[in-house]
């Protein structure tokens, strides 16, 4: 900033046995031109290192002088600063000078730290009364976010903030199963599932129990209690009654395929099976061309795979009678001596 400042005196100053006038204004007052300059803390400001007021008188022509009063500052001097940096590869401590806002110098140490630094978050969810136990030792007992330290080392810290919820307890709650290898029939006061205060258990005692076992090869389709079975295997349907449990079961076993052939197969080289009429309402035919009268065992089963009925005879026509037969799908599997089985569909109209 430059000000111009008059006096009302005259200046002479003399130099080298010379007398030299001040410069004067068109009023014949003299001129001093004042400057207020701030520069970087080591810098020079012409031949001024240091802060303070200089007085400078400078020869403007042979007769005249001009005066300058000069306020020199510096700006705030840049301490050296230290930069980390966590999870570093680098080795060694690094300067590097950056210039600031007004142009100043400025050191910056770079320190690498092989450690990392991470933030880690887990949440917990649990019933209210309860305490969760951190596994640093922290007891904590309500809703909230809490933070811990798991390392430390140098200015590198990694965190690990539990997320905690607690939710109120529920009303009990009750359930009814069918006595098994855990529980033997009668009532029981267990722990509530989630955050319910309790739980009755009910076990009921068997009452009724079916079971079943149906042979069937690759490709056959077991309708069971309004399901469509086609692997190996038990099933179980169970119904709850206030008398106990009814249970259903069925236990499916595939044939080997050496055992099973299709309708479209030969058993040998010279026989095959075939039957008519398809669909049938009363007398069903079964014939084959097999050249001798082996023993043939003829069973029926229904679509649920239950077994209707079997004949064994040697003869190679056979006659079946389906007046008692319900409307639906059924199949027919001959088998003959020394464990070949053909199996045949027929619809029951």
């Amino acid at each position: 900033m430059m000000r111009t400042i008059i006096f009302s005196v005259l200046l002479v100053v003399s130099f080298s046995f010379q007398l030299r006038a001040i410069q004067l204004d068109t009023l014949g007052n003299p001129i001093i031109t004042e400057i207020d300059t701030t520069i970087c803390y080591g810098a020079w400001f012409e031949i001024y290192s240091e802060p303070g007021i200089y007085i400078d008188t400078f020869i403007i022509n042979p007769t005249c002088d001009s005066i300058r009063i000069l306020n020199l500052s510096f700006h705030e001097q840049n301490e050296a600063t230290t930069a980390y940096t966590c999870d570093s590869e680098d080795q060694g401590i690094y300067y590097v000078i950056h210039i600031d806002q007004n142009g100043c110098d400025s050191l910056v140490i770079h320190e690498p730290f092989p450690e990392p630094s991470e933030n880690l978050v887990q949440t917990y969810t649990f019933c209210e009364g309860e305490i969760f136990v951190t596994d640093e030792g922290l007891e904590i007992d309500s809703s909230g976010s809490y933070e811990v330290v798991i390392s430390e080392v140098g200015p590198c810290q990694s965190t690990l903030t539990y997320i905690v919820t607690f939710l109120p307890l529920g009303p009990p709650v009750s359930d009814t199963i069918c006595t098994n290898e855990d529980y033997t029939p009668g009532t029981y006061d267990l722990t509530g599932p989630g955050c319910s205060e309790g739980l009755t258990l009910v076990v009921l005692p068997i009452v009724d129990e079916e079971y079943s076992s149906v042979e069937f090869c690759l490709g056959d389709t077991i309708q069971w209690n309004n399901q469509l079975l086609t692997e190996s295997g038990i099933y179980e349907n169970v119904e709850t009654s206030t008398d106990g449990c009814t249970t259903d079961k069925i236990e499916l076993t595939e044939l080997p395929a050496a055992d099973c052939v299709s309708s479209l197969d030969k058993l040998e080289a010279s026989s095959q099976f075939y039957l008519y009429p398809n669909p049938v309402s009363s007398t069903l035919h079964l014939k084959s061309n097999l050249s001798d009268n082996r023993q043939k065992e003829i069973r029926i089963f229904d679509a649920l795979g239950q077994l209707v009925s079997t004949t064994v005879t040697e003869q190679n026509g056979v006659q079946v009678s389906t007046d008692d037969l319900l409307t639906g799908s059924y199949s027919i599997r001959v088998k003959l001596e020394g464990g070949k089985t053909q199996i045949l569909r027929f619809i029951k109209q």
